[in-house]
């Protein structure tokens, strides 16, 4: 909720966006401009790959760890452990891919807002991203939903696991 009522107060009003009250700027320093922009969000894109692949690898790697131990009894508490990291692990990614992504969003509407009135250069950005208003294909992007899927998968393995026969029951 806090982030929702700081995207509405980052929103500024119409007029502001008005041609006539943008400043002009040298065409060379309106492209330095956009230039620093596009490199801030290219930054950003980078951390969402560098999560989404790590995210990938670890539940890769959990995956195969999981399979090596299903059918041992008495790795348990083994299989409980990497379903306790199975799960953390890409609940914590999503909260930090979320983060990005309204970073760059801010970047894009602080360029809309603050772009010179005479910069006729390309779009800093050549994907759409809004914070005000809800966009469904935002929740299509891979690093939006597959955490959250991992999460769910997670907590399945924990309950065909340790439903009906588990000596942990008592402690849980």
């Amino acid at each position: 909720m806090r982030n929702y009522k700081r995207q509405i107060e980052a929103y500024q009003p119409p007029w502001i966006r008005d041609q006539k009250l943008r400043r002009e700027l040298p065409p060379d320093a309106a492209l330095e401009h956009a230039k620093i922009v596009r490199e801030m969000i290219r930054h950003e894109d980078d951390i969402i790959n560098q999560s989404f692949t790590w995210l990938c690898q670890i539940q890769g790697f959990l995956f195969a760890a999981l399979a090596f131990v299903w059918k041992e009894p008495t790795a348990d508490y083994l299989i409980l452990l990497l379903c306790l990291v199975g799960y953390l692990v890409p609940i914590t990614t999503w909260y930090s891919l979320r983060a990005v992504s309204i970073g760059i969003g801010r970047l894009l509407n602080w360029w809309d807002i603050n772009k010179p009135a005479n910069y006729s250069g390309p779009p800093v950005y050549a994907r759409e991203a809004g914070l005000v208003g809800w966009d469904y294909k935002k929740f299509l992007r891979p690093w939006f939903f597959l955490p959250l899927i991992f999460g769910l998968v997670w907590i399945v393995v924990f309950i065909i696991r340790f439903w009906n026969n588990n000596p942990l029951r008592p402690f849980l």
